[in-house]
């Protein structure tokens, strides 16, 4: 499927898909348009990530920027009928397609690893998250999800979306992504984040800050205190058109493997 995807009719369709979008839509079509700025904030309540996040014509664009220069890093193309994420890592200079069914693959390869789980076994258990308790405080608008143990804990605030049924493919988008991060075995397993996510959905959140406490097992790990703003404006400005039209130069990108795309020496780079 891979190398089908890299044939030249492929990188003409894909391209005149992206030049499509920048064209006028309807009203109702653009009622779910989203336009999501996400800052991530660590120690001090210092910017350690920021992302813009767009939703249009059921596809999801996803510009991960530098929190210091606003600069482009790297560039995730969700299109959740196609059931694939395009990656272009716009420093490193190179792309890779990723399927939703070898995401999983993989997630089920690191539960199934000692070596990868031993760090804290409760992460890596679905079951585990699944069982954490929950609050939920409707008057405030507030969802509190805590691990048995009490050393995890997430937190999500937001309110109803002006259209409700821009809910289902935010929380789609957010859920295929955190299994994305979490096929890297250094970051945060996704399955607490799935949980509170079904949360959202349930309770028709659309989220606008959410915190992660976390403290590992053992006396010498970190703990881990994190918290994300999200800023939601509905429908897409002319510089998000902008955007989405200029991923066209990247398309013909290098394409490489998942191995070669998170090496080390790929990471530093970005």
């Amino acid at each position: 499927m891979l190398h089908r995807l890299y044939h030249p009719k492929f990188v003409v369709a894909f391209v005149l898909g992206l030049l499509s979008l920048g064209s006028l839509q309807p009203a109702a079509a653009q009622e779910r348009d989203l336009h999501i700025e996400t800052f991530i904030y660590g120690a001090r309540d210092k910017v350690v990530s920021e992302n813009l996040t767009l939703f249009t014509r059921g596809r999801v664009y996803d510009f991960r920027r530098d929190p210091s220069s606003h600069e482009v890093l790297e560039i995730a193309v969700y299109d959740p009928q196609r059931q694939q994420f395009d990656l272009f890592d716009v420093v490193g200079r190179r792309r890779m397609t990723v399927r939703e069914q070898e995401i999983l693959d993989m997630l089920a390869l690191l539960v199934s690893n000692p070596d990868v789980t031993k760090r804290d076994p409760m992460l890596f258990d679905p079951r585990e998250m699944e069982a954490m308790e929950e609050d939920y405080d409707p008057a405030t608008g507030w969802i509190t999800l805590t691990s048995r143990n009490g050393r995890l804990t997430y937190r999500a605030h937001g309110s109803a979306p002006r259209n409700p049924d821009a809910l289902g493919p935010y929380v789609s988008f957010v859920d295929w992504y955190s299994r994305l991060n979490g096929t890297n075995p250094h970051r945060m397993p996704p399955f607490a984040r799935l949980q509170l996510n079904k949360r959202l959905l349930r309770y028709g959140i659309l989220p606008d800050e959410i915190e992660l406490d976390y403290s590992p097992p053992g006396l010498l790990g970190n703990d881990v205190a994190v918290k994300s703003k999200h800023f939601v404006t509905w429908g897409l400005n002319p510089s998000d058109q902008a955007l989405i039209e200029d991923l066209t130069k990247w398309v013909e990108l290098p394409r490489v493997e998942m191995a070669q795309y998170y090496s080390p020496a790929g990471a530093e780079r970005r």
